[in-house]
């Protein structure tokens, strides 16, 4: 005769069916609780700023409403200009996708070209204005960027003329005023 073996408590169905509703509740009611806090902070907040809202209205209701109409443009112009420069780069890897049209066009092997890495610099004041055209007097390339222009610096790969994988440089201006990418070299 043979002795039928048991398995152990833990490998049985009903013990792991236990266990998955165990951890499925502890999932779930930690999200209830977070949600009331999130509900007590959000009414302590507006408390907190209903009251200092009241203690501190001396100004008057042309100046506020002056200022906010200053502030919601400027925010309007900032908030376009950071979906414009959102626009110009792709989800997917970085890389500003019309500069990488313009490399492309410019190796001797376009299948060859993968991106490593895309950074760029916003041209918003004068100090940056001279930084970049430092960096660009620096590569020996004849371009000065203005404010507003958007500079950029993609890192590939692609093979050389002698079919060795190099790695590379290519820096470009965007312009949102004409909407224009320059490929200013690779270096």
């Amino acid at each position: 005769m043979s002795k039928k073996e048991k398995k152990p408590f833990y490998k049985r169905w009903w013990f792991i069916a236990i266990v998955v509703i165990v951890i499925i509740g502890a999932v779930g009611g930690g999200k209830k609780d977070d949600k009331k806090m999130d509900e007590v902070q959000e009414a302590t907040v507006a408390e907190a700023t209903t009251e200092s809202t009241t203690e501190e209205t001396t100004t008057t209701t042309e100046e506020t409403t002056t200022t906010e109409t200053t502030l919601s443009a400027e925010e309007a112009a900032a908030q376009a200009r950071q979906e414009w420069i959102e626009s110009q780069f792709s989800i997917w890897d970085g890389s500003h996708k019309e500069l990488t049209t313009l490399i492309k066009t410019n190796l001797n092997d376009e299948k060859s070209y993968e991106h490593i890495n895309t950074v760029f610099v916003d041209v918003n004041s004068q100090e940056r204005v001279d930084i970049v055209n430092m960096k660009l007097a620096a590569l020996e390339i004849d371009h000065k960027v203005k404010i507003g222009d958007l500079f950029i610096d993609t890192e590939f790969s692609a093979k050389n003329g002698f079919n060795a994988t190099i790695k590379s440089h290519a820096y470009g201006v965007a312009t949102e005023s004409d909407n224009m990418i320059y490929l200013l070299g690779i270096k």
